[in-house]
């Protein structure tokens, strides 16, 4: 472990190395990068750094995401650091399960987005089905032929056009 001192007299650089290295290890070395980071951005907010914020100074000199250095900023304002770490981890765990069970229930990774259109088209295709078996003759050659010239030209059709029915 580092003593206080020590973040007092290493460089600025030398802190943001270690911060990213140790906030990727252990629990112990965790807690340890969460108290540098402490006290790294006391003296960053004290001007040891010029001008710069806290926050410009932190991403581009510490390499771990923002939500990561602010997880550690928690573990490193709380009572117990302990405690804290070990509530962020069961909250991090909480969420990806339920994450987990709501993909699961999906059968696609976009959350079922094509499955539930796939159902409704089928759904509409069953109804049009129906609807040709009960409906006049006519009105289903006039339906078949629509599609036919719909189908005959690709996408580019005009869908609101009236067409010629195709009788055999």
């Amino acid at each position: 472990m580092m003593s206080n001192e020590n973040l007092e007299t290493e460089t600025l650089e030398e802190l943001a190395e270690k911060i990213t290295r140790y906030a990727t290890e252990a629990d112990g070395l965790t807690i340890e990068a969460a108290k540098m980071i402490r006290a790294t951005r006391v003296r960053i907010e004290n001007g040891e750094a010029g001008k710069t914020t806290w926050s410009e100074w932190a991403r581009q000199n510490i390499k771990i995401s923002e939500s990561r250095l602010r997880e550690l900023q928690r573990i490193a304002g709380a009572e117990d650091p302990k405690k804290e770490l070990e509530r962020l981890r069961n909250m991090t765990s909480e969420r990806v399960k339920r994450h987990r069970e709501k993909t699961k229930s999906a059968p696609l990774r976009n959350a079922g987005a094509i499955a539930k259109v796939t159902t409704a088209i089928e759904n509409d295709r069953n109804n049009l089905i129906e609807w040709a078996r009960s409906a006049p003759l006519y009105h289903v050659t006039k339906v078949l032929a629509f599609t036919q010239q719909f189908d005959a030209v690709g996408a580019n059709s005009d869908i609101s056009a009236p067409t010629t029915p195709i009788v055999s």
